[in-house]
């Protein structure tokens, strides 16, 4: 695909088509940003890029761009961890390879999936290439904690940070590539990636996060009709929940909605349009009442960000939770 078609990174794909115009591409990138950013894809479009054979790279349907997005272009190799990390066997080959020049293209292209995590004697080694790279040479870091890396490694390449993408911008995405979400159900996969496409799609895949999502909006009316005596038996079966902290930011979205559509049945731009039945169920509940349901699960959700005893969080989250609802 071309530039053109990738979410997001303005900034970054200006600075690369820029490169490409000019043919002064550093030897060396590194691309930082959480996993979900899309770090890998832009880096595969880049190696498409360099070695494509139309006038406005990347054209995604020349010989060489098609070979290089099915990994079978012989100048473009991803280099990821064996384990834990990247070893000083994979860097001692991406040497001896790496000394010879291309066999199809002008560039050979390297990319270095989890580059943070190369051991020291591998890092050592790549640092030796970079210092004095041949100039057919490409190599492309993708690195979640680049301050992992050595100083050496980051002195020598151009460091370009993912930023988050606009919740909008990522809703509008999902609507146009999957084809069955509601506008309402976008906006949740959207709010959740926390700015990355990537992750957005991670969470559409998940079989199991429609039923999660489907649990959220029906738990403050459970939470209702729960005796008292029965909430820690609750709180048991969402400490069992696969992420129950994404289940409490779920909860979070629905409490956000649920106070917007109190002020306004016709408000737009809601994460759970597609429950107003549930809303208008609740939406007698104060404000006041549901304000402090948010500060409740807040509560929550920031004490299960560390190892905690979750059956007991939950257990008194509920039972603060009853004395408002």
């Amino acid at each position: 695909m071309p530039f053109s078609d990738f979410i997001g990174q303005e900034h970054i794909i200006g600075f690369l088509q820029k490169g490409l115009a000019s043919g002064k591409m550093s030897h060396g990138l590194l691309f930082s940003g959480p996993r979900g950013s899309g770090k890998g894809t832009l880096a595969l479009l880049l190696a498409q890029a360099v070695n494509c054979l139309a006038p406005e790279p990347p054209c995604g349907t020349c010989l060489s761009c098609r070979k290089t997005a099915g990994m079978n272009h012989p100048d473009v190799r991803i280099i990821a961890r064996e384990g834990a990390h990247i070893k000083m066997e994979q860097a001692r080959v991406l040497r001896l390879e790496a000394s010879r020049p291309p066999y199809e293209g002008w560039k050979k292209v390297y990319i270095l999936d989890g580059a943070e995590d190369m051991t020291a004697p591998a890092a050592n080694s790549l640092l030796k290439i970079l210092e004095d790279p041949p100039p057919y040479i490409l190599f492309i870091l993708l690195a979640s904690r680049p301050r992992l890396l050595l100083p050496t490694i980051l002195s020598r390449c151009q460091v370009l940070p993912f930023r988050p993408v606009p919740e909008e911008t990522i809703a509008s995405y999902l609507l146009e590539r999957t084809g069955d979400l509601l506008p309402g159900e976008a906006r949740t996969y959207a709010s959740l990636s926390q700015g990355y496409p990537g992750k957005a799609l991670q969470l559409y895949g998940d079989r199991d996060f429609a039923a999660l999502r489907e649990k959220a909006a029906a738990f403050l009316q459970e939470t209702a009709d729960t005796g008292a005596g029965e909430g820690f038996y609750l709180a048991e079966t969402l400490a069992e929940l696969k992420d129950p902290g994404l289940f409490l930011d779920l909860t979070l979205l629905y409490l956000r909605d649920l106070l917007l559509y109190k002020r306004s049945p016709e408000a737009g731009r809601l994460y759970y349009a597609d429950f107003e039945t549930s809303l208008k169920k609740l939406a007698p509940i104060p404000e006041r009442a549901l304000l402090q349901a948010v500060k409740t699960v807040l509560a929550a959700r920031k004490e299960m960000a560390v190892p905690v005893n979750q059956k007991l969080v939950l257990g008194v989250m509920l039972l603060e939770l009853k004395e408002v609802i």
